[in-house]
């Protein structure tokens, strides 16, 4: 039996009062049990909340912030059944915080990325919160998720996937890390930007430039700054893939558009 999510509506404070904070002003979420794991301060995930709610930047009025730090994340992987991991759980947990507050919707309707959280796995999305494969339009209607093997075993049960395809639809673009769409930004430690060199936008790192933060590698850290490029793809060495990276980065194409003079 599905665990029903009891949704409360706070009741916000009017920001016409002084900002209490300074820019940039982040509000931080508080999330039930129900909805998302305890956490684990592996890699630093539970002290980033803790850090930014001792700053001066912490907002403690989200009408008054200009970003939204969800401070947890699902298990990654979605064992057949699970409702505590995979994609499941991240749109359980979304879907608290779209009813329960008004600013990712807000954040929707203006397309603009303000909620962010750390993701500090190997391979970011991919191994952490989110079920494999990743890929775009993934619960879009009159899209079919590709059934490929995933690593962390089978694919989420069928009554998840229904309620994802019902519950988000085009909307889980926001979220979905192989979107160009998404709105959701990561910290992360892994800046492989896979998902632009596939063909068919699937991706495990999926780290986006200018949307996507790649944060220091920690010293204990024993994937560090080549993870996800340990092993050859289609024949390549990592040496060829690493070259192919920074050429593709550095590339004149890659670089955000450039105001056009006024004529």
């Amino acid at each position: 039996q599905r665990t029903r999510v009891r949704r409360v509506v706070p009741r916000l404070m009017s920001c016409s009062a002084p900002k209490s904070a300074s820019s940039p002003r982040i509000y931080v979420y508080s999330l039930p049990k129900s909805v998302v794991r305890p956490c684990n301060d592996w890699r630093n995930t539970c002290s980033l909340a803790q850090w930014i709610r001792k700053s001066k930047h912490f907002e403690p009025n989200g009408e008054c912030a200009d970003y939204f730090l969800v401070p947890h994340h699902p298990t990654g992987g979605n064992p057949t059944g699970s409702e505590a991991a995979g994609d499941y759980a991240v749109g359980r947990m979304f879907d608290y915080i779209r009813q329960t507050w008004p600013f990712w919707n807000r954040s929707v309707a203006d397309a603009t990325a303000r909620h962010f959280w750390l993701l500090p796995c190997d391979h970011g999305p991919g191994d952490c919160a989110f079920s494999r494969p990743i890929v775009p339009n993934k619960y879009s209607s009159g899209k079919l998720t590709p059934r490929r093997p995933v690593r962390f075993g089978p694919v989420q049960a069928p009554a998840n996937d229904r309620w994802l395809r019902d519950a988000w639809g085009e909307g889980w673009e926001a979220l979905n890390p192989a979107s160009p769409a998404r709105l959701l930004f990561n910290l992360q430690y892994n800046g492989w930007t896979d998902g632009l060199r596939s063909p068919s936008g699937s991706c495990l790192n999926c780290f986006q430039p200018w949307l996507d933060v790649r944060l220091p590698t920690p010293e204990e850290h024993e994937c560090g700054p080549l993870c996800g490029l340990h092993r050859s793809q289609s024949g390549q060495r990592v040496p060829t893939l690493l070259q192919r990276e920074l050429l593709r980065v550095s590339s004149p194409r890659a670089q955000p558009p450039q105001p056009q003079p006024q004529q």
